[in-house]
């Protein structure tokens, strides 16, 4: 996104229908039918074909044939963002594909060039061309191409937050503390559990999600005087 308003780029967004459905199964498994889509005798099972939302290899699966879909017409995954995908067009130049399961954003200099990329995908893919996004991956995405700005949030995370914590009425302020409000250690420990600060620091950040705790490290409790 930082890139889309550096560069200026053209930003447009597809949803993949069953994305998990694209991608075949790459070894033997079997289900029970589903009640009412039974076929052959009482007991039959059914061999699994294409990956199903719960199964252990749907996102691996999803993954590598997404991957192959976009290398075999020339797209190259970044070094520095396995989900990112650049197809150095050669009328339209580069294209930035991000990839997202079952959503894609797509950016390049010119309408044109966005059109292209989206032709080869929804000519493998059943899917909704979505256009100029308002919201991506349950962000809001506000551009204003004529300041070359773009800025996230996440405000339905948010408001869902200070619901669950029963401080829908709260104000915001500007400041955590009074001006030259001095800290002091109390040697205290109130927080037993700091799950939901880690809640708070997803839903204010839009970065990529890490893999690990996000909940902060008790330090102990402080006092304002």
């Amino acid at each position: 996104m930082a890139m889309v308003a550096a560069d200026d780029l053209e930003l447009h967004v597809i949803d993949i229908k069953t994305a998990y459905l694209n991608a075949p199964m790459d070894m033997d498994v079997y289900v029970q039918q589903p009640k009412g889509y039974e076929v052959g005798a009482p007991g039959t099972v059914a061999r699994l074909r294409h990956a199903l939302y719960g199964c252990k290899q749907e996102r691996r699966l999803c993954g590598n044939h997404c991957h192959k879909t976009l290398t075999d017409f020339g797209a190259e995954r970044s070094m520095a963002d396995p989900t990112m995908y650049v197809w150095r067009h050669a009328v339209h130049g580069p294209i930035l594909i991000l990839v997202h399961v079952d959503d894609m954003a797509i950016a390049a200099k010119t309408l044109a060039g966005v059109s292209a990329a989206k032709d080869v995908l929804l000519s493998t893919y059943k899917g909704r061309d979505l256009g100029a996004p308002d919201t991506f991956l349950g962000m809001r995405v506000c551009c204003d191409r004529a300041a070359g700005t773009l800025s996230l949030s996440c405000p339905r995370v948010t408001v869902a937050l200070l619901q669950q914590f029963g401080m829908s009425d709260s104000r915001p302020n500007k400041l955590p503390l009074p001006a030259k409000a001095s800290l002091g250690r109390t040697g205290e420990q109130p927080l037993v559990d700091t799950t939901p600060y880690g809640n708070w620091w997803e839903a204010s950040s839009t970065s990529p999600p890490l893999r690990g705790p996000t909940s902060p490290t008790p330090l102990g409790c402080w006092r304002a005087t």
